[in-house]
């Protein structure tokens, strides 16, 4: 886990675990807790501009949030990969990706999928 004090983590974030499904693998059946994708991610509500994108899409929101990666490799992340964060119930669907593998960035826009 990040320390609180990292200077690049912002104060109105939340640093928590998340797993991380490809979204090839989702109908695959339960994967193997050794190949589980489990990540640190740091947490940020959505900017009104950026759930305004998602809607015009034609997406229905329940809740849009921003991740950025802190943890694994960036390289396999991809959009339409599933989310389960530690801090909340549901899985969430990678919608929209901004991955700088130059500089080990990735901020992805997630929306909760409504089952």
């Amino acid at each position: 886990m990040i320390p609180l004090n990292n200077p690049h983590v912002d104060r109105n974030s939340q640093l928590v675990r998340a797993i991380r499904t490809p979204k090839n693998q989702v109908n695959s059946g339960k994967l193997p807790e050794s190949k589980l994708d489990i990540r640190d991610v740091e947490v940020r509500p959505a900017t009104p501009k950026e759930i305004n994108f998602i809607e015009s899409g034609g997406e229905r929101t329940i809740e849009v949030l921003n991740i950025y990666v802190r943890s694994g490799p960036l390289l396999d992340i991809e959009n339409g990969d599933f989310w389960e964060l530690s801090d909340r119930t549901g899985k969430y669907r990678a919608i929209v990706m901004d991955k700088r593998l130059a500089s080990k960035r990735c901020k992805i826009t997630i929306s909760k999928i409504d089952d």
